[in-house]
């Protein structure tokens, strides 16, 4: 088996940026760690925990669409089986689009910014940042 290069190289680089975003903006999420808001997919990796130790409403309630993705998975290597790019993929995927933009809609407006997962990273790059231009 074969090494990619990107991945002897890029594989610690990788590690390494997480890390920090780790440490100074308290979260693994680049975009949160960065921006300071949450992205469409925020409590997914806290939904599948949740899935994991058995706790379904719990799991529904970091985020509904938490089955969406496994589901486009399943159809995506079952269709690969039968033609290389079936017709209704790309419209699939489109709709997931919309559905994951309009639950993250809805989810900004009645959760945003004081209930979890929608709050904002006080720690993030550009709240910082903002907060240094702006406070003086």
């Amino acid at each position: 088996m074969r090494i990619n290069r990107f991945w002897l190289a890029g594989a610690p680089v990788i590690g390494a940026a997480l890390t920090v975003f780790q440490l100074t903006a308290r979260t693994v999420c680049p975009v949160y760690a960065v921006a300071g808001l949450p992205c469409p997919a925020c409590g997914s990796t806290r939904a599948v925990l949740a899935l994991l130790r058995g706790d379904l409403m719990e799991s529904l309630r970091w985020h509904p669409l938490i089955f969406l993705l496994p589901l486009l998975a399943v159809l995506a290597l079952r269709a690969r089986r039968t033609s290389p790019r079936p017709r209704w993929w790309g419209i699939a995927l489109a709709g997931a689009l919309a559905l994951y933009m309009g639950i993250y809609a809805a989810r900004m407006i009645l959760l945003f910014p004081h209930t979890g997962p929608m709050t904002v990273n006080e720690y993030g790059y550009l709240p910082r940042l903002w907060q240094l231009i702006f406070s003086s």
